[in-house]
C-alpha cells in the first residue's frame, strides 16, 4: 500500500507539488474548498474542508494514516502545520519559529535587530500618522496587512491615498529597484543552493511572472544577503521564499517566509538547474535527512501569469494561436470556459499560467515580452 501524504490546499500553484507526490507513488489527498478542488489534476482524494481548520485536520490524518501534512506557495497555513506536526511528534518546523513570521511588522523588526537592510516600515491605523510617515518618502509607499499571504491586499501609493483606518496594516517604504523573487535552501544553518528570479508585477502590484537568467548581475549582492540572513537568524534546515529590491547597488530584503514559494518558481528550478525543491523538503520532513544539491544549468526559463483587468466570462483560449509553440514548456488554466473572470488585482484571480524556455538569457527575455503582450484567451462581457 502506498504511504499517504496531506496537501493543504488545492490551487494553481500546489499541481507542481502534487504531481512530484504522485511520480513517487504517494496517495495524494488534499483539503480545499476553492474552485480548483473540482478538477485538481492527479489527486487521490478531495477533502472539500477548510485547510485551516486545525480539529478537521487531525480527524483526516487520522482517517488516511498520512505521514505527513505539506503546505507550499501560502503563508496562511503555516502554525496549523507547525502545531500539528508538534502535537503527532512530526518532523516540521516549531510553532515558536513559524510565530516570528506571523506578523509582518514583527520580522521586518526583527531584521532591523539583525541589522539585516529592510525598508522603513511603521505600523499605522490613522490618517495622521500616514501623512507624517509618507512625507518622508516622495518615491512613495507600500501598504501589506500585517498577517497576508503573498501579494493579497498589498498596494502601492505616490502620495494621498488614505481614507478611513487601515487596521492591521503596516506602510512600507518603496524601494525603486530591480526585484529578484525566488526560494533558497538552507541545510545545517547554511544556504546550499540559492538562485533568484527576476520578478515582473502589474499595475496593481500583483507578481505576473518570473524569469530565471544565467547571468545574473547581482548575483553575488544578493547571496550574500541570503547568507547573512541565514546565519544571524540560525534558520531550521528548509526551504524559504524570499524577495529582495537591488536599489543603487544595495540590497533590501523586500519579504521572507519560511515556505516554498508559489507561481511555479519550484517548476523553474527543477527546469532551469535540476534542483528539486520539493524533493529536499519531504526529505527534511520525513527522515530529517538533506538531501544533497547538484545545480546543472539546463537553459533560460521563464513563467508569466495570466489575468486581466476586465470582468467577464471566458470564452475560448487562445494559446494554440501564439507562433513560437516549441518555446512553450506548459500552458496551464485554473479556469474553465464559461466561468466568471474577475480582474487580476490579487494573486488569487490568475486565469493560468505559461512556463518558456529560450536558449540564452537574450532570447528568454525577448521571448518574455513576446508572451506578455499576447492575447492569451477572449472573454465575453457579464450581462
Amino acid at each position: 500500500m502506498p504511504e499517504t501524504i496531506l496537501v493543504m490546499g488545492g490551487g494553481t500553484f500546489q499541481v507542481g507539488l502534487i504531481r512530484f507526490l504522485k511520480q513517487h507513488h504517494y496517495e495524494v489527498h488534499v483539503v480545499a474548498n476553492d474552485l480548483m478542488n473540482n478538477r485538481l489534476p492527479l489527486a487521490d482524494f478531495i477533502h472539500h474542508d477548510n485547510y485551516l481548520d486545525f480539529n478537521r485536520l487531525l480527524e483526516i490524518i487520522a482517517g488516511t494514516n498520512a505521514i505527513q501534512l505539506l503546505l507550499v506557495a501560502s503563508e496562511a497555513g503555516l502554525i496549523v502545520q507547525a502545531k500539528i506536526q508538534q502535537l503527532l511528534g512530526w518532523k516540521g518546523l516549531t510553532t515558536d519559529f513559524v510565530d516570528l513570521f506571523a506578523d509582518k511588522f514583527q520580522y521586518k523588526e526583527l531584521l532591523h535587530k539583525h541589522k539585516i537592510p529592510v525598508p522603513q516600515v511603521l505600523r499605522i491605523n490613522q490618517k495622521k500618522q500616514f501623512e507624517s510617515f509618507t512625507s518622508q518618502f516622495p518615491q512613495g509607499v507600500v501598504l501589506k496587512p500585517t498577517k497576508g499571504s503573498g501579494s493579497k491586499g498589498v498596494f502601492y501609493r505616490h502620495h494621498g491615498g488614505f481614507s478611513g483606518e487601515l487596521p492591521d496594516y503596516l506602510v512600507e517604504e518603496y524601494i525603486d529597484g530591480i526585484e529578484y523573487g525566488g526560494d533558497f535552501m538552507v541545510g545545517k544553518s547554511k544556504v546550499i543552493f540559492y538562485y533568484p528570479t527576476v520578478k515582473s508585477k502589474n499595475e496593481n502590484w500583483v507578481p505576473t511572472g518570473h524569469v530565471i537568467l544565467q547571468h545574473v548581475e547581482d548575483y553575488q549582492i544578493l547571496l550574500d544577503l541570503v547568507n547573512k540572513v541565514t546565519e544571524r537568524l540560525i534558520l531550521p534546515d528548509g526551504v524559504y521564499n524570499v524577495d529582495i529590491v537591488v536599489s543603487e547597488g544595495k540590497p533590501f530584503l523586500i519579504d521572507f517566509s519560511p515556505r516554498i514559494g508559489g507561481n511555479c518558481i519550484p517548476d523553474l528550478m527543477q527546469f532551469s538547474w535540476q534542483v528539486n525543491e520539493w524533493q529536499y523538503q519531504l526529505e527534511i520532513l520525513l527522515n530529517g535527512e538533506i538531501t544533497p544539491i547538484s545545480p546543472n544549468w539546463s537553459g533560460s526559463y521563464g513563467v508569466y501569469i495570466i489575468g486581466t483587468n476586465e470582468n467577464g466570462k471566458l470564452h475560448s483560449f487562445l494559446d494554440h494561436q501564439f507562433d513560437d509553440q516549441e518555446a512553450l514548456v506548459e500552458v496551464f488554466w485554473k479556469i474553465k470556459i464559461g466561468e466568471e473572470v474577475l480582474p487580476f488585482d490579487e494573486g488569487a484571480n490568475h486565469i493560468g499560467y505559461v512556463i518558456y524556455k529560450a536558449g540564452s538569457d537574450k532570447e528568454v527575455l525577448l521571448l518574455q515580452k513576446k508572451i506578455e503582450s499576447f492575447r492569451w484567451f477572449e472573454l465575453k462581457p457579464t450581462s
